[in-house]
């Protein structure tokens, strides 16, 4: 039976099938429930329990997840959201220009530092957004990573770090990070040999939900996690130039002048409304406002002609400022306002429009 959101604990709704304080999914938010052509996976790369898998119709969690968050930081679409540990509580971290995080698995040397499941679940936007109230020091402790139950790949703060770097040089802003490994009383190479023998970390394919699947094409959203991180950096440049003309954390599409058949199915798809298609009796044209582009790549994933990819925005003078640019415009030649086919004949059968 599916989870209602309850009154006064803040939890979300759930996948049907999961419990309660597992990473609730927003079908409307996630690439994979929008449309079945997506090949985003940034939350199953990021999940160290390897609890997450793309299913039939989205995207399934199993109850092998252990509440880190971080396939919540990663997703580029804010689609999950963890109720144990939701942003307000981290945004009001600060102790006057410092900020303090400690996993829950680090022994504990003061109270003035935010608990989080693991570090993972901070992104550069909730770090950039941390540096425009003022905050320039940044305190992880850590538990011992290399022997978290959680499995982490590698030590998530590093990763959280790079990515707050490339965030702040954007803005010129100087940040400082320091970290600190603090284990708990018990080993967690210990307590994870424990958990696996008493059954407490079971397969990635026991307990699965069956995703809640869409029947039409939900409207456009702009995630706050994207809106937060321009709004932070221009609050940072205080109307100064951007220190660098482009950045990994800023991506918009370019669309082939020659593969483009015109279908305006990337428009049409564009969870954010980033591209918009115009027709008019004169012209056809596509444009981008990149500061709305999430990287997601549906518009690359959905074109059958292969007419998309992904590059760096440049400048991001510009994309910070909401401007609008034309990736494609055709003028229309013939009396009456149509444009002819350029594609091969074969390429027009079997195209997946809108089979969300």
């Amino acid at each position: 039976m599916e989870e209602k959101e309850k009154e006064g604990n803040g939890e979300k709704p759930l996948i049907p099938g999961l419990q309660p304080g597992l990473p609730g999914i927003d079908p409307v938010r996630c690439l994979r429930h929008r449309h079945k052509l997506s090949g985003c996976n940034a939350c199953v790369r990021a999940c160290p329990a390897r609890a997450i898998r793309v299913a039939e119709g989205g995207v399934a969690i199993s109850d092998a997840c252990t509440k880190c968050g971080a396939c919540v930081g990663a997703c580029p679409a804010a689609a999950l959201d963890l109720a144990t540990s939701p942003d307000d509580p981290i945004l009001s971290a600060a102790s006057g220009d410092t900020a303090r995080f400690r996993c829950e698995k680090a022994k504990a040397d003061t109270d003035d530092a935010v608990l989080l499941p693991c570090v993972s679940r901070l992104d550069a936007t909730l770090i950039l957004k941390l540096a425009s109230d003022g905050v320039r020091k940044f305190v992880f402790t850590t538990g011992r990573c290399a022997g978290c139950p959680r499995r982490s790949p590698s030590r998530p703060v590093d990763a959280v770090i790079r990515e707050a770097r490339e965030a702040a040089a954007i803005s010129g802003t100087a940040l400082e990070f320091e970290t600190e490994e603090r284990a708990s009383a018990l080993d967690l190479g210990k307590r994870a040999l424990f958990g696996r023998i008493l059954g407490r970390i079971k397969d990635p394919q026991a307990g699965e939900g069956k995703p809640e699947e869409l029947t039409a094409l939900p409207p456009p959203f702009i995630p706050e996690k994207k809106t937060g991180l321009v709004r932070a950096l221009n609050s940072l440049l205080s109307g100064k130039e951007p220190a660098l003309s482009r950045s990994p954390l800023f991506t918009e599409p370019v669309i082939s002048e020659e593969a483009c058949s015109a279908c305006s199915i990337c428009a049409d798809t564009c969870p954010t409304a980033a591209l918009v298609a115009e027709d008019t009796e004169t012209a056809y044209r596509i444009t981008c406002e990149p500061a709305k582009c999430i990287g997601c790549g549906l518009c690359r994933d959905i074109c059958f002609m292969h007419a998309v990819k992904l590059v760096e925005s440049d400048p991001l003078s510009s994309v910070l400022k909401g401007k609008t640019k034309t990736l494609l415009e055709r003028k229309k030649d013939s009396g009456d306002g149509s444009m002819e086919w350029t594609g091969e004949p074969g390429q027009i059968p079997d195209i997946p429009v809108y089979d969300t």
